[in-house]
């Protein structure tokens, strides 16, 4: 794996190869120690992404990842580089520009054995925009334990201005699970669950309306006057 996230990044000699994440404190301490050593090692701290309510309206919200060959040979005029992360699904993918931000960056002289020496330039990163959803989170949390166990969907959206409340589907996902290298097990089982975890079936199920679509034929009834309001109707209930 180390060879193959050097190899992609060959064309670029003078960039930094991400070589391992998470790294615990006492090896960080390490390799501090043998940094002298180790030409052109270098350890950084990051910001990293978390979803603070856990698997909360994961199929609206999606997941990062990190970037494939292809998807760094896409955005890689975009200022992408190996081993950065992308989102992949949900909101995540869909504003990923807004939500990245810009990378900043630093040119440093370094001596032969690629110690810094001092920094030359200095480029501030700029942070990526808020987004602000129609979701009301209590709500969607009340869905989601309403459906726990089971398969399923449940959709809320205000009559008066078409704002979606309430996107739930299961069973989901914890997005943080894909940002920690130690639960590598837990989204093993996640990707081969026959449940399908993935798969928002708020938006990508199919299902009969049922009972439902009689409001759109009685509205439809009503509009055209071929129904009279004052007149029973009885259902008796049907699927083909």
């Amino acid at each position: 794996p180390l060879r193959q996230k050097a190899d992609a990044e060959a064309g670029q000699p003078l960039r930094m190869i991400r070589l391992a994440d998470d790294v615990p404190r006492a090896r960080v301490l390490k390799l501090l120690e043998l940094r002298s050593d180790l030409a052109g090692l270098d350890i950084q701290v990051e910001a990293r992404r978390v979803y603070p309510q856990g698997g909360l309206a994961s199929h609206v919200l999606g997941h990062l990842g990190e970037l494939d060959a292809r998807e760094l040979r896409k955005h890689a005029s975009e200022g992408y580089r190996a081993g950065e992360w992308i989102g992949k699904s949900g909101l995540e993918r869909a504003y990923e520009r807004d939500l990245r931000g810009q990378s900043g960056g630093q040119q440093i002289e370094v001596d032969a054995k690629g110690r810094q020496l001092r920094v030359l330039q200095e480029v501030a990163p700029r942070p990526g925009s808020d987004l602000t959803l129609t979701l009301d989170a209590e709500l969607q949390a009340e869905a989601e334990r309403a459906l726990a166990g089971r398969r399923g969907a449940i959709v809320m959206m205000d009559p008066n201005n078409g704002e979606v409340l309430v996107l739930a589907s299961s069973p989901g996902f914890d997005p943080n699970s894909f940002l920690d290298g130690s639960r590598a097990g837990e989204l093993h089982r996640v990707l081969v669950s026959p449940a399908s975890p993935f798969l928002n079936r708020a938006i990508q199920g199919l299902y009969p309306p049922g009972s439902t679509f009689k409001i759109v034929t009685t509205a439809a009834g009503l509009e055209e006057r071929r129904l009279d309001p004052r007149e029973p109707v009885v259902c008796r209930g049907g699927l083909r």
